[in-house]
């Protein structure tokens, strides 16, 4: 599908192949804390993320995931296998992942989204990029948000010194130690 990726004509008909799942949507007057969100990282070998909760100012995992990247995948997304200058696009792709992952737990709550990539946070921000292949991926996350009614992104930068669960399941095959917050943590494997 890389022929199609920067081509509006695939969102215009998915939104009017069934317009009824999008003529009703509530905005709330306040705006909700939010309490749940996404942590993920990309590396050339794969992308991971974590589902996280907050409960009485703490955050905790509740899943996880991890998806090797394949070479079919790459060339799509018109990136090179295997090599770090499509570090944006995988970027991008993991919080894409994620809420795709997610959509039905997070349906109409406000979600965090961290991580270590400014690019990716900038793409989930403004739901938009300059860059076709990110800005592909930005349209397909905005139709997912009004699909689950998630009611906002509030993305967050952490370093990624501090990003180190999911910067481990993004490196599949080159890693070493799970670290101790996995351990009891469901996770998932599936493609990119």
């Amino acid at each position: 599908w890389s022929s199609d990726v920067c081509s509006s004509d695939l969102w215009l008909k998915a939104v009017f192949e069934k317009p009824e799942d999008l003529l009703i949507r509530r905005e709330p007057l306040d705006e909700k804390e939010a309490t749940w969100g996404v942590v993920t990282d990309a590396s050339p070998r794969g992308v991971g993320g974590m589902l996280i909760h907050k409960v009485q100012d703490e955050w905790h995992i509740i899943e996880a995931f991890e998806a090797p990247m394949q070479p079919h995948y790459a060339a799509a997304l018109e990136i090179q296998f295997m090599e770090a200058s499509g570090q944006a696009v995988m970027e991008g792709l993991a919080v894409l992942r994620a809420l795709q992952i997610w959509a039905t737990k997070l349906q109409g709550m406000a979600v965090v989204i961290r991580s270590d990539s400014t690019v990716a946070l900038a793409m989930a921000k403004k739901l938009a990029s300059p860059t076709k292949t990110l800005n592909y991926l930005a349209c397909e996350m905005s139709l997912l948000l009004e699909k689950a009614h998630i009611a906002r992104l509030v993305p967050q930068h952490i370093p990624g010194t501090l990003n180190k669960e999911a910067d481990w399941l993004s490196r599949l095959g080159d890693r070493g130690e799970m670290p101790e917050a996995l351990m009891h943590v469901k996770l998932r494997r599936t493609v990119a």
